[in-house]
């Protein structure tokens, strides 16, 4: 076996114990594993850990910020846990294998959903995209420092307070452990992440309705849906991150809340450990990407009212199920202060004084509704049609609050997305698009119940008859499924190539530290440029300054200047190209890619070369650097 294949066994190995040992540590020790299914048991253990890890280093900076965390550290941390875990099942262990009803085709599924994400992580070593830029560098931060980074420097001047920087907790642990690049471990860990979203859908459907949904929602998530596999291309690693314990979150939450209403007083520990569970999952949720947050409260409020409805109907217990909201309100909030302090009070302070034009609101925290960009961007038509017969049969069916809760949720989603086109600065925090990607979370559950009701109602016997049938078919189309999901692919998204290694190894060892680069560019929105080839690595890779800089660009003092090195870059496209703006500058060197850009633009070598003083330093197959100035 190649010694690749070893090192990427290792990074699965050290990945999960990374993701369950935590987990399994606070469920061990609480005795909430009682509360739950053996599947349910490993999968909430998952959940746990992942939503730990940012809040775990975020209270770390807070309270003990001249605390580094290292490979000790972490190390002597997880033995810690695993002593915990060995200690609290010392009795019940063999009760964490029982499996249970359908419970090896469950991790069947999950396993072949992994397995795809992982194919593509071998297939293409370099995160996709633009945002994965900021993320390697964050991870590269963490990782060294050993605390999450209040600032992108020395690569850029820009602050954090205003960014998420949950994944970075997840994503430097694994650099640390098993020494790999930044890049890499953002890459094996995002991946991780997006074939893990289908165990927030399995456990709420296997808790709330049956085994048989759960299966079918899972599987439909991981292996039949594009999304959120297509979060490869995208580089939104954040974002799948907060989504794969969204649903996880809302459920505990829910159950929490419902211990309240039902249980208290017979057991009031397990119900203030369940109540503060729920608060570390939002939390979690919150760290890992803000916008997930506010995706996720309109859910959390529909279960809350749910339950004060049975509360009401009761006509007792009232003040208990209030008691029960509030404790889950105010951990979710304390754990979450050392993030939302510092970034609302920047948002607020923006927004607030922004004006802007329905034009300008429009195009840069909007897009307009249609059918299209729906099954575009957020499912297909079956899996729509299939979601939308699970709300008319769910709610005339078995599983009708569940279903009225998730139906709920998808309108108040469609609100928010459609908020920003109110053009009111503060409101603008998401946008339709944003919204819509993640669409795949309520669809899953919805055809999980649309399933589930179809054999409710269909008698007995027959129904026994019929299920083995439509597992085996439901199998089936998940294998198929599976390679589709290899092939969920943009190429041009791909912007590294072999010979950019090359050249861009060059860069690192002969380029002057202080060197900035001009790069292939394009404004995705009208001041926020970013690279369209390889040469946006270059600061990743070697430390050197870049016209483009990050798409974090924005939140720092020298954006203006980011922009204006960016603006002059689009002389090098005229057909009369000319180098003065950029040495006028200070950007002394070009970076041409070795693939050509998806907008088409791209700096033309020949016609380069033909202009005074500009020269060759490094090419290698179509990759070159060039120095531009005398």
């Amino acid at each position: 076996m190649s010694s690749v294949i070893w090192v990427e066994l290792k990074i699965v190995f050290i990945l999960a114990l990374l993701l369950l040992i935590p987990g399994w540590a606070f469920l061990a020790v609480s005795g909430l594993w009682r509360r739950w299914k053996t599947l349910q048991r490993w999968f909430l253990a998952i959940g746990i850990s992942i939503a730990f890890y940012p809040v775990f280093y975020y209270l770390m900076r807070t309270l003990l910020p001249m605390v580094r965390i290292g490979r000790s550290k972490l190390w002597v941390m997880l033995a810690g846990m695993f002593l915990l875990i060995i200690w609290g099942l010392r009795k019940s262990w063999f009760k964490q294998f029982k499996l249970g009803h359908l419970g090896g085709l469950v991790l069947a599924v999950l396993g072949v959903t992994l397995l795809t994400r992982f194919w593509l992580a071998y297939q293409y070593p370099y995160p996709a995209w633009t945002d994965s830029l900021h993320h390697a560098i964050l991870t590269q931060l963490t990782a060294s420092k050993g605390q999450l980074p209040l600032t992108l420097l020395p690569f850029a001047s820009t602050a954090t307070d205003m960014y998420h920087l949950g994944l970075y907790a997840l994503t430097a642990p694994l650099q640390i452990l098993t020494e790999i690049p930044a890049h890499t471990a953002l890459l094996w860990t995002a991946q991780a992440l997006n074939g893990l979203c289908g165990i927030g859908v399995f456990l709420f459907l296997d808790k709330r309705v049956s085994r048989l949904a759960a299966l079918v929602g899972m599987a439909l998530v991981g292996l039949f849906s594009f999304q959120p596999a297509w979060y490869f291309n995208w580089g939104r690693f954040t974002q799948v991150g907060a989504q794969s314990i969204l649903l996880i979150a809302a459920l505990v939450t829910w159950e929490a809340i419902r211990a309240w209403r039902v249980e208290w007083p017979t057991f009031k520990i397990s119900i203030i450990l369940l109540s503060l569970t729920a608060g570390l999952l939002n939390a979690g949720v919150f760290l890992l990407h803000f916008q997930v947050a506010a995706y996720m409260l309109p859910l959390l409020v529909v279960i809350a009212i749910a339950e004060f409805v049975h509360a009401c109907k009761e006509k007792k217990h009232i003040l208990r199920t209030l008691l029960g909201i509030l404790i889950v309100v105010v951990v979710s909030l304390g754990l979450i202060l050392p993030a939302l302090l510092p970034a609302f009070d920047i948002y607020y302070s923006v927004r607030s004084a922004a004006v802007w034009d329905d034009t300008t609101g429009q195009r840069a925290y909007s897009s307009d509704f249609d059918f299209d960009t729906l099954f575009g961007l957020a499912s297909r038509p079956w899996l729509i049609a299939l979601a939308v017969l699970g709300m008319v049969v769910g709610i005339l069916g078995a599983g009708r609050e569940t279903t009225l809760v998730v139906t709920l949720w998808i309108l108040m989603l469609f609100l928010e997305g459609l908020s920003s086109r109110l053009n009111i600065p503060l409101l603008a925090f998401t946008n339709i698009t944003g919204m819509m990607i993640m669409l795949y979370l309520p669809a899953g559950l919805l055809v999980g119940l649309f399933v589930h009701v179809v054999f409710s109602w269909i008698p007995n016997l027959i129904a026994k008859r019929i299920e083995p049938i439509f597992i085996w078919l439901l199998m089936f189309g998940a294998v198929v499924g599976s390679f589709c999901r290899i092939g969920d692919v943009e190429d041009y998204r791909q912007l590294i190539t072999a010979e950019d290694e090359t050249a861009i190894g060059w860069i690192a060892a002969n380029a002057p530290e202080d060197a900035v680069f001009a790069i292939n560019t394009d404004f995705w929105l009208e001041n926020s440029p970013i690279g369209t080839d390889a040469g946006y690595w270059i600061l990743y890779f070697t430390g050197r300054h870049t016209t483009a800089s990050t798409m974090l660009s924005p939140f720092g003092p020298d954006h203006d200047g980011v922009v204006l090195r960016s603006e002059a870059v689009l002389d090098l496209y005229e057909e009369d190209p000319s180098v003065a703006s950029l040495c006028e500058l200070g950007v002394e060197y070009v970076y041409i890619g070795a693939k050509e850009p998806y907008t088409g633009k791209f700096f033309n070598p020949t016609t380069l070369l033909q202009l005074p003083h500009v020269q060759v330093l490094f090419k290698w197959g179509d990759a070159y650097v060039l120095k531009i100035c005398e």
